[in-house]
Order: C-alpha cells, then structure tokens, then sequence
C-alpha cells in the first residue's frame, strides 16, 4: 500500500510517517526522532518512546483523523517538549 509522508517539524526533529491501514478506521503512525528517545503521546495518551537505533521507528495505531501528537525529549539536564497537530487519513485501499 502506498505510504504518505506527513512530516511535523518540530525542535527535536520527529518525522511521521502515515497511511498503512490497520482497518478502515487506523492507519499505522511510523515516528522518528533526532535527538532519539523522545516520548511521544497522541492525543494526550503516552504511546512510546521513539528508537535510539537511527532508522528505527516506533509504530502506533491511531485513529484517522486530526491528531494532537506531543514529543518530550531531554536535552541536557533539561526536559523539552513541542506538539503538532496531523492529519491521519485512511489508505485508500481501506476507505
């Protein structure tokens, strides 16, 4: 199936990748992240926490629709965060 590419930029440079159907409702949500380890929430809901493997990805079934994602990373002794809001919208085999 054919994958969009839905990049949220955001300080700790997550990139995501969306579209694969789970079902006619999910699509899977493929995240990574430079500085690796951060945690991501999706709508306010703790999901995992991105690979410190480079080219790894952590993948999350998610609702289609908007979604409020949120990465909280370290950075020093410090805890940083940002969030965005996507667009998740099912593959076209599914819909």
């Amino acid at each position: 199936m054919r994958q969009r590419l839905v990049t949220a930029l955001i300080p700790c440079a997550l990139a995501f990748v969306a579209g694969t159907a789970v079902s006619a409702e999910e699509s899977w949500l493929l995240v990574t992240s430079e500085p690796p380890e951060a945690r991501i929430s999706v709508d306010d809901i703790y999901r995992g926490t991105t690979p410190r493997t480079r080219g790894d990805t952590l993948r999350i079934a998610v609702p289609v629709g908007k979604r409020q994602l949120k990465a909280d990373w370290h950075l020093g002794s410090r805890v940083e965060s940002d969030q965005k809001t996507i667009e998740v919208k099912p593959s076209k085999g599914m819909a």
